[in-house]
This record gives C-alpha cells, sequence and structure tokens, in this order.
C-alpha cells in the first residue's frame, strides 16, 4: 500500500511492505520502523536509528541492535523469540519460587514455635 504525502514541494511516500519469507514471522513496514507479527500478534519490531537498527521486543523493550536490517530481523526470528519468552517466564517463575520458600519457611518457623510452647505449657 502505498500513501503519498505532500509537504510544501517536497513529496514523502510512506510503504507498508509485507514480507512472508521469514517462516512465522510476517513484516510491515511504515516509515523507518519494521513491525513483526505471528499470528496477527506484534512480535516485536525494528527501528532505524541512524545507521543502526533498534530492536524491541513485543513488550516494546530494546533487546539488541544491529548494524543491518537483516541481522535485526533474525534476532525476531521465532526461536529467539521463544528464548526471551522463556527467559522472562524462567525469571518470573525464580520470584515466585523465592516467594513460596520465604512463605513455607515462615509458616514452619511458626509451627515449630507454636508447638515448643504448647509442649512447655503446663497442663
Amino acid at each position: 500500500m502505498l500513501a503519498a504525502h505532500s509537504l510544501g514541494h517536497s513529496r514523502h511516500i510512506r510503504r507498508r511492505q509485507t514480507d512472508r519469507r521469514s517462516g512465522l514471522l510476517v513484516w510491515s513496514r511504515v516509515g523507518d520502523v519494521w513491525i513483526a507479527h505471528i499470528d496477527n500478534a506484534v512480535a516485536g519490531c525494528i527501528e532505524r536509528r541512524g545507521h543502526t537498527y533498534r530492536v524491541l521486543n513485543w513488550l516494546g523493550e530494546p533487546v539488541d541492535a544491529s548494524l543491518t536490517l537483516a541481522g535485526a530481523k533474525r534476532y525476531l526470528e521465532p526461536s529467539r523469540l521463544a528464548a526471551m519468552r522463556d527467559e522472562i517466564y524462567r525469571r518470573d517463575t525464580r520470584q515466585e519460587a523465592h516467594l513460596s520458600g520465604v512463605i513455607v519457611t515462615s509458616v514452619i518457623l511458626l509451627g515449630g514455635i507454636a508447638g515448643t510452647l504448647l509442649v512447655q505449657a503446663p497442663i
């Protein structure tokens, strides 16, 4: 899809391109931003910044930079997306496991104290 915008004497063309060659990813381009989609969900995007391409994940967080568009696109391939998702999941799981460990330790400690007090209490 081409959309032409006339600003004064200059004419700017904004292109929206779709590239289906990368397997699961469907790419669209608007200006200097390439957006990767998987099943109509945003998988990430690439912004051109001067001479580099900045890669953002699906949360909008910067995750990489590349000197080539092809290198930046490779970063968002499904295997890399799966690795990023798994790392986020592992980080959240570690935090939840740590919190669970603290809670279990506290319950055992309080149970031990209560049991000791009950055993030592005069009948």
